[in-house]
Formats: structure tokens, C-alpha cells, sequence
């Protein structure tokens, strides 16, 4: 009998414990979208990106080459990454050789890539995110409410 209630209180704790993290999961939902529905947001997010975009477009390599060998252990999703790999086929450079491995689980290569990071593009970014008042609105916001979940633990 005491077995049986043992194992009916670790299925309430477990329900209790499951209902908990997904009224957690929909306040940090409704706080972000309520966050993305004010123009400050979208406006903050809009600038991110495109400072992303700008330092990518700085950043990206200007020689890659060399010889990859990969596989997951399963065929099935071997094949799946062979095909994302398919679907940028475009986007990879002709000197990149990728060999997949559909036995066994491995991920080994020798691989090349030669470009320039400069500081200075990292330093200008931050500059233009810290001017933007939307972003630091947004800053301003997500923080606050870290320390006060911080404050409630």
C-alpha cells in the first residue's frame, strides 16, 4: 500500500512539476511578445540584425579549402545532414570536400579557412547598439526582469 502511494505522489509531483514549467515557459512568451509588439522592440531588433549582417558581410572567409568526414552512427540522419548539405550546395566552396560516413559515428577533417577580423568592426557595432535608445530600451527591460527573477530564487 505504501508503494502505491509513493508512486501516486511522484506522478502529482511530476504533473505538478510539468504544469509549473509550462505556466513558466508562457510568461516568458507573453513578456517577449509583448516585448516584439512595441515598436521599441522591433525597432531593436531590426538594428541587430542588420549589425549582424554588417559583420558577417566583414568577417566572412575569403578562402576555405580542405577535407571533412562525418557521420551520426544512424544512416537515417546522416542522410538528413547530407541533405541540409545538398540544399547549400551553392554556398560551398569547391575546394571543400565533404565525405559522409553512414557506419559509424565520427566527425573529422582538416580544414583551411583564411579572412581577416578586424576589432574595429566589433568596436563600431557596439558603439551603434549602445546609441540606439530602442535597444538599450530593450536592454533595460529583459534586464529588469532577470533580477527580479533572480530576487524571487
Amino acid at each position: 500500500m505504501e508503494k502505491i502511494k509513493s508512486i501516486i505522489e511522484k506522478v502529482k509531483c511530476t504533473f505538478r512539476n510539468i504544469c509549473d514549467t509550462i505556466k513558466k515557459i508562457k510568461s516568458e512568451y507573453d513578456f517577449y511578445k509583448a516585448l516584439w509588439d512595441r515598436p521599441e522592440g522591433k525597432a531593436a531588433v531590426k538594428n541587430v540584425f542588420s549589425q549582424i549582417w554588417y559583420l558577417l558581410n566583414k568577417v566572412k572567409p575569403s578562402k576555405i579549402e580542405g577535407d571533412v568526414i562525418f557521420g551520426t552512427g544512424d544512416p537515417a540522419t546522416t542522410g538528413q545532414a547530407l541533405g541540409v548539405l545538398g540544399a547549400l550546395y551553392g554556398f560551398i566552396p569547391e575546394k571543400l570536400h565533404i565525405t559522409p560516413d553512414f557506419e559509424e559515428q565520427k566527425y573529422e577533417g582538416n580544414l583551411h579557412v583564411k579572412g581577416k577580423l578586424r576589432l574595429i568592426h566589433v568596436v563600431i557595432i557596439a558603439v551603434k547598439l549602445i546609441s540606439d535608445r530602442n535597444f538599450r530600451y530593450v536592454v533595460k527591460k529583459v534586464l529588469a526582469k532577470e533580477g527580479a527573477k533572480n530576487e524571487q530564487q
